[in-house]
């Protein structure tokens, strides 16, 4: 018995050795082995002379016995009347020879090779089943299977008995499309071991017992999925680990609508795997090196070719997941970026979900009658009206749980659950991402709300229990030794049995290609939007260009931003390094750039009321360095931009190698000192009146009167102000300080004033954008 077992997993798992086993291999060595038997049988009778009533009665059980398994087993009459023909055929020849004078005879011999031929002839009775009435109209199945597919449907009825201790029928055998691994469809019987009937859920959780007996190769399982109705399941067996291999992206860069899933990889057996993201918000975990931002890219690819959806980024980790996107933007090979709006501050991060609160409460109300029109419960998105997707890369550190309230992360966390909440149905989503899926990390509230769940590579098995929802029980169907490596996770859209999958892999120059077709086909935002969303929305691209720039790309004639990072106590934010302004891609570089001469200029301290006019320094250097003052600093003339040195103005006469050489100071004439921009001379000014040295970003703001609009009304636009002040090497200050009872970040006074001076020295241009700025 023990053989012949071992035969049946030897034969399933597809092992690649010798089964010196009596097991039959068909019908053929079936046939032959009961021939030799009953020939055994025949002559053990005629040597020990056992009488004729012995094989009568023999027989008579074996019918009784084919009976019975007849009716557990659903065969049909076919069945039923080959089996009992093979049993009282046997039992008359070995009668008849007991009761001849010998059985050796010619007529006895050529009567058993005709049984014998018969029973060959004859074998597909054996396995038909009664056809079982379907839900779907009535129909019927008629249950009959191909040789090898009989086969493997008994040992697997065999291996359910075993396991599940239940008599589990199997009607259909599909071997999977190249290979690797075959779709059993099952019908669970009425009633099983013990009295209880059996459910497609206790077949799951012994989902991985089935894989040890069928002795699987590592890696391989077998997925339990509903049928067509509640009494039918699928079995999906896979023999060879397919997660091992490559699967590339597409590359397909055809228009398709957020309405259709989205194809992000693929399963075990070929089929696709995919999301709906115009109603599911999603969530994707993994450990480092996992192939979450991978998969990010993959997402961001697939929606962003959607021709009614934008996507946003929000990546407080640098901005990586985003640079790839806005490449050809930033290189000039593209008017407008792949990515509608990317954040990579907490602050502009705060500001677009703060805007995408705004849209998704305006459009409850401005697109009412739209959706009457439509007849549709979900608001009708279309090329006009674009569904927002907002991509959050490595959301743990802002959907952390313990975040202060009033924090700026526990801002920011609040802004995208309620997103996540309230604005599904207006077209807004969101895709979050994390390291790890804890308590700790990420609310309960939030992994219930995102219907798409992917799990990758974790740390610790649990998680994609914490992650998925599922019982202790529920989790042995998922065996997380199936995910072969990076690229591999279980997925789950919707209610469905999360599965093993292979993310597609989708390389750089993929992005970039697909960002250029993207750039040029996506939609626009529609107006009611753009204009709730304000003026941060106006101004992202400038933004984005400072965030996003590569210092490298900068003109060496112009001093960068440098106060990349800033270091301050817990909790201080970290500001990206940016340019103070890029050259255009298409405008060729001094080969030897030459340094600015600086004209001897007074320090600059005081108030902004008693700083120096530059025409005076122009005038009298000797009265500038006393400390000559003029009235008020807003009565600054512009004098004219000075003419800039180029590189062969510098190249010493008779030099035969071209060197450049640097002039003497006093050969060249007085560099006029440079007008200091409005926006500087505004912001002292403001800092005069309050009498201060430290104000709040936003009272400096609002002061400016740099507006912006949001649910609470009109307020100082910290980040537009940031904007025009970061070219010029103003940042605020790296912790909050105390101003009037509220606590928050802003700009010292003293940081203006050094700028300022600089500015006028001649070691730094102001950006036209920051020079065209006017008092609104």
């Amino acid at each position: 018995m023990t053989t012949a077992k071992h035969s049946k997993k030897t034969s399933t798992s597809g092992a690649g050795r010798l089964d010196w086993s009596l097991a039959p291999r068909g019908p053929v060595s079936a046939a032959g082995m009961g021939t030799l038997a009953l020939a055994a049988a025949a002559a053990f009778g005629d040597v020990a002379d056992v009488a004729p009533f012995w094989p009568v009665a023999a027989a008579t059980v074996g019918c009784a016995g084919a009976i019975v398994q007849a009716h557990k087993r659903n065969l049909a009459p076919s069945a039923l009347f080959y089996r009992l023909g093979c049993w009282a055929g046997a039992g008359g020849w070995l009668t008849w020879g007991l009761t001849a004078s010998t059985p050796w005879t010619r007529e006895s011999m050529l009567t058993l090779g005709v049984g014998a031929l018969g029973s060959v002839v004859f074998h597909s009775l054996a396995h038909r089943t009664r056809p079982r009435p379907s839900v779907a109209g009535g129909q019927t199945r008629t249950g009959v299977l191909l040789r090898r597919d009989a086969v493997i449907a008994e040992q697997w009825q065999a291996r359910f008995f075993r396991v599940c201790k239940a008599r589990i029928e199997v009607t259909d055998v599909k071997h999977w499309p190249g290979g690797g691994g075959l779709t059993l469809t099952c019908l669970l019987p009425l009633q099983g071991a013990g009295g209880q009937t059996p459910t497609r859920s206790l077949v799951a959780m012994r989902a991985d017992a089935l894989a040890t007996d069928a002795q699987l190769p590592a890696g391989c399982g077998v997925e339990v999925l509903p049928g067509a109705h509640r009494g039918e399941f699928l079995l999906k067996v896979a023999t060879k680990n397919r997660l091992h291999e490559s699967i590339p992206y597409s590359g397909e860069l055809s228009p398709r609508s957020v309405n259709e899933p989205m194809t992000y990889g693929f399963h075990k057996d070929g089929a696709p795997a995919q999301a709906e993201l115009r109603q599911h918000s999603g969530l994707i975990v993994g450990q480092k090196g996992s192939g979450k931002t991978n998969l990010l890219h993959v997402v961001t690819g697939e929606n962003g070719r959607a021709v009614d959806t934008l996507v946003w980024h929000i990546d407080l980790n640098g901005g990586g997941m985003s640079q790839p996107w806005l490449h050809a933007w930033l290189e000039g090979q593209t008017g407008r970026p792949a990515i509608d709006w990317a954040a990579c501050t907490i602050e502009d991060a705060q500001v677009m979900v703060d805007a995408a609160i705004r849209i998704a409460k305006d459009r409850k109300r401005s697109y009412r009658k739209l959706k009457i029109q439509a007849n549709s419960n979900l608001l009708p998105v279309s090329s006009a009206l674009p569904e927002i997707l907002i991509m959050l890369d490595e959301g743990a550190e802002v959907m952390n749980p313990r975040h202060q309230p009033k924090s700026p992360k526990g801002k920011l966390r609040d802004g995208l659950e309620e997103v996540i909440r309230i604005a599904r149905n207006e077209g807004v989503n969101v895709v979050l991402s994390s390291l790890r899926a804890t308590q700790g990390l990420i609310s309960r509230d939030v992994i219930t709300q995102c219907a798409w769940a992917v799990g990758m590579l974790v740390s610790d098995p649990a998680e994609l229990t914490y992650l998925f929802g599922m019982t202790a029980q529920m989790y042995r169907a998922i065996d997380p030794e199936e995910l072969a490596g990076p690229g591999c996770a279980f997925g789950r859209d919707g209610t469905t049995t999360p599965r093993a999958l292979k993310v597609a892999e989708i390389n750089p120059a993929q992005i970039v290609a697909a960002s250029l077709e993207i750039s040029r086909r996506r939609p626009e935002l529609d107006e009611a939007s753009a204009r709730v969303a304000g003026h941060a929305y106006a101004t992202r691209y400038q933004r984005m260009r400072a965030a996003f720039a590569d210092l490298g790309d900068q003109d060496e004639d112009f001093d960068g931003y440098q106060h990349g990072q800033e270091h301050g106590g817990q909790g201080a934010e970290i500001a990206p390094v940016v340019p103070m302004r890029r050259q255009p891609y298409s405008q060729p570089r001094a080969a030897h750039p030459v340094p600015r001469p600086a004209a001897p200029v007074a320090q600059v301290t005081g108030s902004a009321s008693a700083w120096p006019a530059p025409h005076e320094l122009l005038r009298n250097r000797a009265a500038a360095a006393s400390g000559e003052r003029v009235s008020r600093a807003a009565a600054w003339p512009d004098p004219p931009r000075p003419r800039r040195l180029h590189a062969e103005q510098t190249t010493a006469p008779g030099d035969g190698h071209g060197a450049a050489q640097r002039p003497q100071l006093d050969q060249l004439p007085a560099a006029p000192a440079r007008p200091v921009p409005q926006i500087l001379r505004r912001a002292l000014e403001v800092f005069d009146a309050a009498r201060t040295t430290r104000l709040h970003s936003e009272e400096l703001a609002a002061a400016l009167g740099i507006l912006a609009v949001d649910h609470d009304g009109e307020r100082g636009d910290v980040l537009a102000l940031a904007a025009l002040l970061r070219p010029l090497g103003v940042a605020p200050l790296p912790n909050p300080f105390s101003r009037g009872g509220q606590r928050g970040r802003g700009y010292e006074r003293g940081d203006l004033v050094a700028v300022a001076q600089r500015i006028a020295r001649g070691e730094i241009d102001v950006p036209r954008e920051v020079a065209n700025w006017a008092t609104a």
